[in-house]
């Protein structure tokens, strides 16, 4: 009988400084879909821009597009 190889997923996002959120760790997440529920303004769209950017790349920042660089910095993650 062989075992199961389990597919890598992302357990937490640890955001040192991204945008408006700082100092944050967000998570636990579970294999499979998982639901970010929250408030108008409470980070949501920002957190999926972070996890994007770790995952995929980030997007280069042209115009007046956001480039969620933190208050008074440059972009970190």
């Amino acid at each position: 009988m062989s075992k199961k190889s389990r597919a890598p997923y992302l357990s937490h996002a640890r955001i040192d400084q991204f945008g408006l959120l700082g100092n944050r760790t967000v998570g636990p997440f579970e294999p499979g879909l998982n639901i970010v529920f929250g408030p108008n303004e409470s980070g949501k769209s920002t957190l999926a821009a972070f996890v994007g950017g770790v995952l995929f790349g980030w997007e280069e920042a042209r115009g007046s597009r956001n480039t969620y660089k933190p208050v008074g910095a440059e972009r970190a993650g």
